[in-house]
């Protein structure tokens, strides 16, 4: 060996490092991969070999040598020099595995008297270089160094993907997402296989996912629906792939149906029926569970039309949620089992129909338009529901308390009542017609205005004095609702032009003022109502009435005119009594008509007082009135008690008469009844027998009584 062919004499030691199986390293492969193999070995021995002494060789596990360092490749096997010597085996397949050796020899010269620590020897070999010992200054020896390490390599199959499952919540009517468990071998991608599932089976070329990494994707562009089928296919190294089991049938969801039913018809019948039929669309245009049909209608040629909405399992529909003489404008789809937002398929061309007229609706806004004391103006609005073309309008006024109706018929929306009852209250009925008929009325009640009250009654000037009077005055005999005031105007008869008006509010008295003694004047009255508006209406002025006031000194006049009284009585008379006037002057004398305290019967009775001035000639009189009415009830007087009590002691006195007559007569008609006549006979037992039925009751028995006393006679 050239590495001794020295002049020296070396003594050659081989170091040996032993590394065992136990504690080697195991690497785990998957088939078709590519494993490097790291060499200790390699490390250990050129930290202290000379570097062109080192020799590197790799054992198999069958104890072959697959490489050296001087023949560094093979089929499956290659030398890394340059990664310490590491092994590299490619196109791994599990017969690959096993233990492999990686053997590493080196040599390093080491002066033993310099080298204060020597490696373990564990072998010596004959070290003579031509026979000859070695014999220097300090000895010189070659360490053969030599090391071995092991790598347990492990060559499995992967194990295939999981099958796929969809995520939760990731259906949706076209795409599927989609999950698996992760393959254990190096995947570079992964493919997803589907197919659909029909009557066929289906095919799994039908579609297939580009390749992924993750394990997760979104199947897209399918059909709703529609069960499928997936496969994953794990992808290691080009020419070897595992598949999954293939999934559970995964269904993706109902999508909108595709067609909309055919013949579609709609037929009118009447006002407020229209009659749809259809055909249902074919069932694989469903792309679901068919849940009912939709109909859609809305009323035509209005300025906002709102669909409205029905459903029916049915092929035919009667629609009754609709107007008459309307325009309306139907359509009909089919709707599925999908979400809300999908399930309703395209609708049919819309139908345009109208329905037929009917009698319309009540006039609307009914009021009274305005009222007077005799006529009433009436306004109202077309009905809200024509339902169809209106002909005319019919009207019924009847008066309160009134069984006659007037009616009329008239084409406008106004109309006037004339020649009516003043304050009186009408109701008033209006009903519109179409050429079915007249519909539904609508109804207002009004009262006429009040009107003019008559004339006041009983105008009288009393209490005249040089300055002053006073002028009375009873209610007009007619008036409506209320005499809310008197507008009174009285004047000089020689100063016409200055006239003065005075006003009443209260009670039927005016005290006329500041008048001219000695002078004539004359006056008159006119009764005021208050509207229904605030308005006042004036009635009929009363007669005129004159008087002269007296000359300074002079007095005339009564005093303390009584008012009018009204008494209840149990009686047909009553006596009523009032404070009696007096005259203020003593030169005059009262004449009257009654006098306090005298008897008035039940009715009214008009009481008055007179004075008559003999110098001014003014004449005044007191005028009032008695009324004397039936009490609502009277107690029972003493009197009353007496009548009863003698009535029934002449009933009792009757009855014991009769009995003792009847006694006589018992006698009497037994002793001649053998020589009466056989009509007499009847005559008088029925008389008896009569006589016996009355025996409770008084006149009955006086009356039997003037019988018996007849029939005594003849015989």
């Amino acid at each position: 060996m050239e590495l001794l062919s020295r002049s020296n004499i070396f003594t050659v030691v081989i170091v040996w490092f032993a590394i065992t199986c136990p504690t080697c390293d195991c690497l785990t492969y998957f088939r078709l991969e590519t494993a490097v193999l790291p060499c200790d070995a390699f490390l250990q021995v050129s930290s202290v070999a000379f570097p062109e002494s080192i020799t590197v060789r790799w054992e198999g596990p069958t104890a072959d040598v697959i490489v050296t360092s001087n023949s560094s490749s093979h089929v499956w096997f290659a030398l890394l020099p340059l990664e310490d010597y590491s092994l590299e085996v490619s196109g791994l397949e599990v017969a690959h595995g096993g233990i492999y050796r990686c053997i590493v020899e080196g040599t390093q010269s080491v002066n033993s008297e310099q080298s204060g620590t020597q490696p373990q020897v564990t072998n010596i070999t004959a070290a003579v270089v031509d026979n000859e010992t070695i014999a220097t200054e300090g000895p010189l020896t070659d360490i053969l160094v030599r090391n071995v390490s092991t790598v347990e390599l492990v060559v499995k199959d992967p194990v295939p993907p999981g099958p796929p499952r969809p995520v939760l919540d990731s259906i949706s009517t076209k795409t599927i997402r989609l999950a698996w468990s992760h393959s254990d071998g190096p995947v570079e991608r992964y493919l997803v296989h589907y197919w659909a599932n029909n009557a066929n089976g289906g095919s799994p070329a039908n579609g297939i996912v580009s390749g992924t990494a993750a394990n997760m994707t979104t199947v897209t562009q399918l059909s709703p629906f529609t069960g499928y089928t997936f496969v994953v296919e794990a992808l290691f190294v080009p020419g070897y792939n595992l598949s999954s089991p293939p999934s559970e049938i995964i269904e993706t969801e109902a999508g909108t149906p595709l067609l909309p039913p055919s013949n579609f018809t709609a037929i009118v019948e009447g006002p407020r029926q229209i009659r749809l039929t259809w055909i249902a669309p074919p069932i694989e245009s469903l792309q679901g569970v068919f849940q009912d049909y939709v109909v859609r209608y809305q009323e035509a040629k209005v300025n906002t039309p709102m669909n409205r909405y029905r459903a029916t399992e049915n092929m035919t529909y009667l629609l009754t949620d609709v107007n008459p003489f309307r325009d309306y404008a139907i359509s009909v789809a089919v709707r599925n089992s999908a979400s809300m937002a999908f399930n309703i398929g395209p609708y049919t061309a819309m139908e345009m129909v109208m329905t037929d007229e009917d009698v319309p609706g009540p006039p609307m806004d009914l009021r009274i338009f305005a009222a007077t004391s005799t006529g009433i103006v009436i306004f109202w609005a077309a009905p809200k529901d024509e339902n169809g073309i209106l002909l005319t309008y019919t009207m019924y006024i009847q008066e309160d308390q009134q069984e006659r109706v007037e009616v009329e018929h008239i084409t406008s929306t106004v109309h006037a009542f004339s020649n009516r009852k003043p304050y009186t209250y009408y109701t008033i009925h209006v009903s519109a017609s179409t050429s079915v008929g007249e519909g539904p009325n609508a109804t207002v009640t009004g009262r006429t205005n009040v009107a003019g009250a008559s004339k006041p009654e009983n105008v009288m000037v009393i209490n005249i004095t040089n300055s002053s009077a006073v002028l009375i005055w009873e209610e007009p005999l007619v008036f409506y609702k209320s005499v809310d005031a008197y507008l009174i105007k009285y004047w000089d008869v020689d100063q016409v032009w200055n006239a003065k008006i005075a006003t009443v509010y209260f009670g039927r008295r005016k005290a006329l003022s500041n008048l001219n003694p000695g002078r004539r004047y004359q006056a008159y009255i006119i009764p005021i109502t208050v509207s229904d508006v605030g308005l006042d209406v004036r009635g009929n002025r009363s007669e005129t009435i004159s008087f002269e006031t007296l000359e300074n000194g002079l007095l005339t006049g009564i005093d303390s005119c009584p008012n009018s009284t009204t008494v209840s009585t149990c009686n047909s008379e009553e006596s009523v009594s009032w404070k009696t006037p007096t005259s203020l002057s003593s030169e005059e004398f009262l004449v009257s008509s009654h006098s306090s305290g005298d008897l008035f019967q039940l009715g009214t009775t008009n009481v008055f007082y007179s004075v008559k001035a003999e110098q001014s000639g003014n004449a005044e009189v007191c005028n009032f009135r008695i009324t004397v009415q039936k009490a609502d009830s009277c107690p029972v007087t003493p009197y009353l008690y007496i009548a009863i009590v003698i009535a029934l002691v002449a009933i009792l006195v009757i009855t014991l008469l009769l009995g003792i007559l009847k006694i006589r007569h018992g006698k009497r008609a037994t002793q001649s009844v053998d020589d009466r006549p056989a009509r007499d006979r009847g005559n008088q037992r029925q008389s008896l027998d009569d006589a016996n039925d009355g025996d409770t009751n008084g006149q009955q028995a006086i009356a039997m009584t003037e019988t018996y006393t007849t029939t005594v006679g003849d015989e």
